[in-house]
């Protein structure tokens, strides 16, 4: 029978989390049947063994095992090896050191989006586990209701492993498919492109745990925040011109407040420069002379005039 939901799970090096990952899709109960595919970009630890095992004991689990790593590769194991594959209507998304705690977490959000066809997606609460525990939840929302794009930048509002949305909205769409590779974070891109196709809804439940821990690509790279910093403006700067400048506002504020940064850590005026630029493109009424500018700040850091 084809399945009505789509789960994606990519996984890298995931043994100490992988099999909490799996039993969180095993306890789903649902009225209708799921497949679970998982791209395994080549792990060098044992999390194929364990995706082996689960394999041999649920057939509804399809696994691509890769011999070298597509990531390095500049290739994106969602967009290249996952989508593609997908037979269901609904995509659902979990990266494989994140887990579902709700059994009835598809049900709810497939019964959602059968009953409001003119929204793309759906998300639910999360609570953040770190390292030494629960720490908080990623995004409160008190109530469940409508959002917008806006929301989803500025405040980073839907956390992945919560999401399901229609895989008609967004397979095929050469507009994704073109830009996903360029940006720092291709989850917000997926979400803003799904908002240009419909509604987005957050459910107040708290249905997924989120692992936030020291071993990701993006949390290792932010010890280097210069580099971190270099690409999350060239990341706001992207999302100004594919979205034809519906979040440029947004965006010149976060690449203005960025550089601001970037002086702080290196002393370079240029990066000075490059904020007020920026806060100007932003709203005029924000220019401040950059002579002023260079003495106020110079003076924060008991520079010598």
């Amino acid at each position: 029978m084809k399945p009505l939901v789509s789960i994606c799970c990519i996984t890298y090096n995931q043994e100490k989390y992988v099999e909490e990952t799996l039993k969180g899709f095993l306890i789903q109960k649902t009225s209708f049947p799921i497949e679970i595919l998982i791209h395994d970009d080549a792990s060098t630890d044992i999390t194929a063994k364990i995706l082996r095992k689960y394999e041999k004991i649920d057939d509804r689990i399809s696994v691509i095992y890769q011999t070298e790593n597509k990531y390095s590769q500049g290739k994106k194991p969602l967009i290249h090896y996952l989508f593609p594959k997908a037979r269901g209507k609904y995509i659902a998304l979990c990266e494989g050191d994140d887990y579902w705690t709700d059994s009835y977490k598809l049900q709810k959000q497939v019964d959602f989006l059968e009953r409001n066809e003119k929204y793309s997606l759906v998300f639910s609460n999360a609570k953040v586990l770190k390292d030494k525990g629960i720490s908080r939840g990623l995004k409160i929302i008190n109530k469940s209701r409508e959002f917008n794009g806006f929301e989803i930048i500025e405040n980073w509002t839907i956390p992945t492993a919560s999401v399901l949305f229609r895989k008609d909205h967004l397979i095929n769409n050469k507009f994704y498919e073109s830009i996903f590779k360029q940006f720092l974070y291709g989850d917000i891109i997926l979400f803003l492109i799904l908002a240009q196709k419909g509604k987005l809804y957050g459910m107040s439940d708290y249905m997924v745990t989120y692992r936030r821990h020291g071993e990701g690509a993006l949390l290792s790279e932010k010890n280097n925040s210069v580099k971190a910093k270099n690409k999350m403006i060239k990341h706001h700067k992207l999302m100004s011109i594919c979205f034809n400048g519906k979040y440029k506002k947004l965006n010149y504020e976060y690449i203005a407040n960025t550089y601001l940064g970037l002086f702080y850590e290196t002393r370079n005026f240029q990066n000075l420069w490059l904020y007020n630029k920026y806060l100007c493109k932003k709203d005029r009424k924000h220019f401040y002379s950059i002579n002023n500018l260079k003495i106020n700040v110079a003076a924060t850091l008991n520079y010598k005039k």
